[in-house]
């Protein structure tokens, strides 16, 4: 089937955030161009009270546990070619379906793009988690190396990408046959995107695309603290080196001591100590 006639799905996990969902979807629906569906997967403590809409599909399930296992449910109910994966607290501010459906058109390798995702002035100095904003590049371009690289950025030249982000991000659902997100993950699921992204291009190559903007405004409701969101990086990642083992490499035996004792630092220059050892399997 032609790209541009796939049918296309916009899935937003959510869990009490009825002011940032309602302004998501407000902002589909403002654009030109319309998806066939919006799946909502509301976690909430309460279901929300959203706009109605012939195009809107909205599943209430508390017992969920985390956005990996939200999309997985979105995945199986959309039935579309097409899925594109936003976080509730984002803006859409361009014709953000009909660019995602031409770039998968005019680009066979690929399974998945990310649309241009941009942060308003007011949260462009947020501290992520452990350093402060301006630190933050410097510090991944140092201690997250070889399988810890994080691909933020199109390889020169080109618009391909090492990964895709979580709060905007689009894949032809050919891919789900093969792959799906990590029911393993909890919560914030941290990193599921980016060990996503990895299985994902087994199969195809990750694109950006230009001019297909959202704006995300990082909801300050449900945030982990720090010190609990350090604990689960700490955690996940490490979780990753195990479960992806094939793709390392030797070095990289190397590379996760690096990232290791950079976050190491990070937690001490927080106050909390060394992080522990624990398990990494799940």
């Amino acid at each position: 089937m032609h790209a541009a006639h796939e049918s296309f799905a916009v899935v937003i996990p959510s869990k009490n955030r009825a002011a940032d969902i309602e302004r998501a979807v407000r902002s589909i629906r403002a654009q030109p161009t319309q998806p066939d569906r919006i799946v909502v997967i509301d976690q909430s403590d309460r279901p929300y009270d959203l706009p109605p809409g012939n195009d809107l599909l909205h599943h209430y399930d508390p017992a969920i546990r985390g956005s990996s296992v939200a999309k997985n449910v979105g995945i199986a109910l959309n039935g579309c070619a097409i899925v594109l994966f936003l976080d509730d607290d984002v803006e859409v501010t361009s014709d953000v379906v009909a660019l995602v459906r031409e770039a998968l058109r005019v680009r066979p390798d690929a399974v998945g793009v990310e649309c241009e995702v941009l942060v308003p002035a007011q949260r462009a100095h947020v501290e992520p988690p452990g350093l402060g904003a301006r630190m933050w590049g410097a510090w991944q371009r140092i201690f997250w190396r070889g399988f810890f690289a994080h691909g933020f950025v199109p390889k020169p030249g080109t618009d391909e990408l090492e990964r895709v982000h979580g709060c905007a991000m689009a894949f032809r659902a050919s891919l789900f046959e093969r792959e799906q997100f990590d029911q393993q993950l909890t919560d914030y699921s941290y990193g599921e995107d980016w060990e996503f992204s990895k299985r994902a291009r087994r199969h195809g190559r990750l694109y950006l695309v230009r001019g297909a903007t959202i704006v995300h405004h990082e909801s300050a409701t449900n945030r982990f603290g720090q010190r609990r969101l350090l604990e689960q990086r700490w955690q996940n990642v490490r979780y990753f080196y195990n479960k992806l083992a094939a793709d390392r490499r030797p070095v990289d035996a190397f590379w996760l001591r690096w990232w290791m004792l950079g976050e190491a630092i990070v937690w001490l220059r927080k106050g909390y100590g060394l992080p522990r050892r624990g398990r990494s399997e799940r």
